[in-house]
């Protein structure tokens, strides 16, 4: 009985060590194209994140401009006319030319230098990058 036993989990320790073995070796094999892998899609993620700030950059610098134009030509929501005395912007107008401006340039701004900061140090520094997302994994 206790040869059977004996004999079982030998068995079950060579079965674990072959297993342990043959996905060591196949994470050797594969572990270059791994990192090409991440490596390509954190580039294309910071890349399009750099594309969607910019975007909002211009976006909040037209939009102003984009306000103005409509006043100009006498659009209804840049202006209320109540009391023919009073000519009281309204407050959407007001909105869209400071404060919708200015946290759309903020916002743009801070994805912008995120997505420029993650593909710049990819190309740049690509194995400083990997160290980098390492310890991020491990914490």
């Amino acid at each position: 009985m206790n040869e059977q036993v004996s004999k079982a989990l030998t068995d079950l320790l060579e079965k674990a060590s072959n297993g342990i073995d043959s996905t060591v070796a196949f994470s050797h094999a594969n572990l270059p194209e791994v990192i090409h892998q991440l490596l390509a899609w954190k580039m294309t993620k910071g890349i399009i994140l750099s594309v969607v700030g910019l975007v909002l950059i211009a976006i909040a610098i037209f939009m102003p401009i984009w306000a103005k134009r409509a006043k100009s030509n006498g659009a209804i929501w840049t202006h209320h006319n109540g009391e023919k005395k009073y000519n009281i912007n309204s407050t959407m107008y007001d909105f869209s030319r400071t404060i919708f401006p200015a946290l759309i340039l903020f916002f743009g701004a801070v994805i912008a230098i995120g997505g420029f900061s993650m593909w710049l140090k990819i190309l740049l520094a690509p194995k400083l990058y990997l160290i980098e997302y390492a310890a991020s994994l491990i914490k």
